[in-house]
């Protein structure tokens, strides 16, 4: 496919729509003729080799202009990856809930993540467990710059980085994805304050799984970048704030309270922001869905901050 068809077929999927979202439930069988399927995956190049009869694929897909999210359930596979050089641009983190994932000599297994960054040499992945549960990221690999991936590759082999899932860190925001996979986009949904969410939730994903640049930034300004990017993670405070920074609790918070504000006032307020957008966006979320998705332990809680951030003199900058 060449790559001005492909623009006019991607086109064409997004039926100028900010979003594209599907969901399938189907054998090997039934992949040929649902249409819909068949175009996203000409559309990015994927080319699905085989699929196991022992249970249904199960595929979410909810993907924006540069930023594509597919959560799949089911049986073994075998799927390629044709890249060009339109792939360049591209970049792919792997997470893997449950069973395994073979790309080229490099094994994912349950609790792992990878890294494939842009490249144009086929990528051939494969599942052989007969229950999978694995999450597709892919997005601009203009959210690696700055990043220190740690990668090293001999010409021979597939420039790949997988490491352990941090429960504590990466959970909230692989939880924040699939439940995007899952949602019921209507026309009337604000899909610009969903997107620009999603990105923010991307690059603070890739930025903690393959980690930041030193940081040259003031203390303050470094920690409102973790508030902000990391406010889902409900464990999320000031001593583990603190100890991303490499300063103690003490110095941090008194770096804040010199501002007239608190550690975790800020943090109530840029969640209270998060609920109030994610509501907006999809009105239909249930609240407690809404505030698990922003951090919040529970309905109430979200409330709360929502009305404490209401009054303009608790509001923070």
């Amino acid at each position: 496919m060449t790559a001005l068809k492909r623009e006019i077929d991607r086109s064409l999927l997004f039926k100028g729509k900010e979003l594209f979202h599907s969901e399938h439930v189907l054998t090997s069988r039934e992949i040929t003729v649902d249409r819909k399927l068949a175009d996203f995956l000409a559309v990015s190049n994927l080319r699905l080799n085989s699929l196991a009869e022992t249970q249904p694929l199960r595929l979410r897909v909810t993907a924006f202009s540069n930023l594509c999210f597919i959560h799949q359930r089911g049986p073994s596979l075998e799927l390629d990856w044709h890249r060009n050089a339109n792939s360049i641009g591209r970049a792919v983190i792997v997470v893997v809930f449950a069973g395994g994932l073979t790309i080229g000599s490099s094994y994912i297994g349950t609790g792992q993540y990878a890294l494939i960054p842009p490249g144009e040499t086929l990528v051939r992945a494969s599942t052989q467990d007969c229950d999978n549960d694995i999450l597709v990221i892919s997005f601009g690999a203009h959210k690696l710059e700055g990043l220190q991936i740690g990668l090293s590759a001999d010409e021979n082999q597939e420039l790949l980085w997988i490491s352990e899932i941090d429960s504590h860190y990466l959970r909230p925001f692989l939880s924040f994805i699939i439940s995007l996979c899952g949602l019921d986009f209507s026309p009337t949904d604000r899909i610009g304050t969903l997107q620009d969410t999603s990105r923010t939730i991307v690059r603070a994903l890739v930025r903690v799984a393959v980690g930041a640049a030193p940081e040259n930034r003031p203390i303050y300004e470094r920690a409102v970048g973790i508030l902000e990017s990391e406010y889902a993670n409900i464990h999320l405070n000031a001593p583990l704030v603190a100890a991303r920074l490499g300063v103690s609790t003490r110095t941090m918070q008194t770096v804040f309270e010199r501002r007239g504000e608190t550690v975790s006032r800020n943090l109530r307020s840029i969640r209270a922001r998060a609920a109030i957008s994610t509501r907006a966006a999809n009105p239909r979320m249930p609240p407690i869905v809404v505030a698990k998705l922003c951090g919040f332990g529970s309905e109430s809680a979200m409330y709360r901050a929502i009305r404490e951030y209401a009054r303009p003199s608790l509001k923070t900058s």
